[in-house]
C-alpha cells in the first residue's frame, strides 16, 4: 500500500485526507449520535419522539435548501473572485466549531442543539463543495480517477474510526460524556 500512496503528490494526499478528516461528521453526527441524541435531549423537555423526529428533519432539509440555493452563488463568487480556498476555509471552521459547540450544549439544550448541527451541516455541506472542486486543481485529469476514489476510501475509514472508537469506550462513561466524546471525535 504505501508504494501506492507514495505515488500521490502532496497535494493529492492531502485532497485524500480530506475526506478522511470529515468523514466522521456523516456518520457520528448525520446519522448515529446526533439524531438519537437530539430525541432524548427532546424528551427532557417534553417533546414527543414525533416532534423531535419532525424538528430534525425540518432541520436537515431547511440546511440542505440554504445550501442548494447558495452554492451557485458561492461558487461563482469563489471561481470569478478567486476566492475558493479563503471559502473553503471560512465553511471548513464554520463546521468544525459548530460540531465542536454540539458537545457543551446541555442534556436539556433542544433548540440551541438544533441550532447548531443546522450551521454545523451547512458549513460541512459547503466545505464538501469547494473540496470537491479543487480536485481538478490538484491533479491531472488521467489521476482523478484514482485520486478521487482513494478520497472516498479514506472517508469510509475516516468515518468508521471515530464511531468504532465512540462504540468501544461509551459503556465506560455517562452518556452526555459520550455524546460529548462522539460530537470531539467527529
Amino acid at each position: 500500500m504505501s508504494k501506492v500512496i507514495q505515488k500521490f503528490s502532496s497535494a493529492e494526499k492531502g485532497w485524500m485526507l480530506y475526506d478522511w478528516a470529515n468523514s466522521g461528521f456523516s456518520l457520528i453526527v448525520v446519522t448515529a449520535v446526533l439524531p438519537l441524541w437530539l430525541e432524548s435531549v427532546g424528551h427532557n423537555i417534553n417533546l414527543s419522539t414525533a416532534q423531535t423526529t419532525s424538528w430534525w428533519s425540518y432541520a436537515n432539509s431547511f440546511s440542505t435548501l440554504i445550501v442548494a440555493f447558495c452554492s451557485p452563488i458561492l461558487g461563482a463568487l469563489a471561481d470569478f473572485r478567486g476566492w475558493k480556498k479563503p471559502s473553503w476555509f471560512i465553511a471548513t471552521v464554520l463546521g468544525i466549531v459548530t460540531t465542536l459547540s454540539l458537545a457543551l450544549v446541555p442534556n436539556d439544550g433542544f433548540w440551541l442543539l438544533l441550532f447548531l448541527f443546522l450551521l454545523a451541516n451547512i458549513g460541512f455541506s459547503v466545505a464538501n463543495i469547494y473540496y470537491d472542486s479543487f480536485l481538478t486543481d490538484i491533479t491531472t485529469p488521467n489521476k482523478m480517477p484514482t485520486v478521487s476514489s482513494w478520497g472516498f476510501a479514506l472517508g469510509y475509514l475516516g468515518g468508521v474510526i471515530p464511531f468504532i472508537l465512540f462504540y468501544l469506550v461509551r459503556g465506560l462513561m455517562t452518556t452526555h460524556q459520550s455524546i460529548i466524546l462522539a460530537f470531539i471525535l467527529s
